[in-house]
């Protein structure tokens, strides 16, 4: 499902020859997109893998960047998540850092910028993470 169950139990009052309307609503499941750009120039990188890991350590997905420099991760359950740079195009360095935490909330689509330098570059850097609607 797209959407998440609503565990509270409602209760509703019928009275006879009255019609009642009780009205529930669920919020639509987390996407997470990761965003791979490089340092110096800002161009995106393509072809990058990150591992996608729950906070409990599970595994949740292996996703890689397109080429715009993005990954999205779709319906994912509210909580805490650890991104893992897997493996970056020989240009650029691979990361050494798994970011952690990264949280998702109901319907808010969160974005993980990371910005990586060229190999002859100086250190890596990363950018903040950030929420969007």
């Amino acid at each position: 499902s797209d959407h998440i169950i609503d565990p509270v139990e409602r209760h509703v009052e019928l009275f006879p020859g009255k019609t009642s309307t009780i009205i529930l609503e669920n919020d639509i499941r987390p996407n997470l997109t990761v965003v791979k750009r490089d340092a110096d120039t800002g161009e995106p990188v393509p072809d990058t893998v990150f591992l996608v890991e729950a906070a409990d350590g599970h595994s949740v997905d292996e996703i890689r960047t397109g080429p715009d420099g993005t990954a999205t991760l779709e319906n994912l359950l509210p909580g805490v998540y650890e991104i893992t740079e897997k493996s970056v195009p020989a240009v650029w360095r691979q990361s050494l850092v798994s970011w952690i935490p990264l949280y998702a909330f109901s319907g808010l689509l969160t974005a993980f910028k990371i910005k990586r330098r060229t190999m002859a570059a100086a250190p890596m850097i990363p950018t903040a993470i950030r929420g969007m609607r």
